[in-house]
């Protein structure tokens, strides 16, 4: 499969078909680093985590901030610290913020550290991380400026349905309406997924 199949199939309602496109995008090396990066800065969170994942296993450095800023898209997914943590180091390449945010996660994961130094180094890690993205928010938040705007293609819009907050939700399924018949055969498919009840009410 090329690389923009694979890509798709990291929003495949089936865990294993996700974890397969995983592993395939890690075996094309460094050409696969920065459409991973794309994904985890443009996708929702189900596509976005395992791009994470696949890019951890890389240990690019490049992918080091947009993984991490996926905590402030929801700080729950302690996941993203654990694969920081576990990040292989390249100190020729790996800079400031990278660097820290690399060796804050090594401490968090420090079997060796006390439960309050672990407390501590998480409550850092936010700390640096919001002051190196000032004023950044996800990109796919654009899509709250306009009710009307059609210009996201339908399995983009599909794929936060499962993941929005029901308010969102409501605005991407009115999104997906106005593409008129142009959305009905993703929506069709997508009628097998998770969401499939919440496109089934939009057709």
């Amino acid at each position: 499969m090329d690389t923009a199949t694979l890509l798709a199939c990291l929003s495949h309602a089936d865990y294993s078909e996700r974890r397969r496109a995983e592993a395939a995008l890690v075996a094309q090396g460094e050409s696969a680093v920065l459409p991973l990066i794309t994904v985890v800065e443009t996708q929702p969170l189900v596509p976005a985590l395992r791009a994470a994942s696949a890019l951890t296993r890389l240990s690019d450095p490049r992918g080091i901030l947009p993984i991490a800023r996926l905590l402030l898209r929801d700080s729950q997914q302690k996941d993203v610290i654990t694969w920081l943590g576990d990040w292989k180091p390249r100190p020729t390449k790996q800079k400031e913020p990278e660097r820290t945010l690399v060796a804050l996660a090594h401490l968090r994961n420090d079997l060796m550290a006390t439960a309050s130094e672990r407390t501590a180094s998480i409550a850092e890690f936010f700390h640096y991380l919001y002051q190196h993205s000032p004023k950044w928010q996800p990109l796919q938040l654009s899509i709250e400026a306009s009710e009307t705007d059609t210009r996201f293609s339908t399995s983009y819009l599909i794929g936060f349905l499962e993941t929005s907050k029901p308010e969102r939700a409501e605005v991407i399924a009115s999104v997906l309406i106005q593409k008129g018949k142009v959305a009905v055969p993703e929506l069709l498919e997508a009628l097998e997924t998770t969401y499939g009840k919440k496109c089934q009410r939009i057709l």
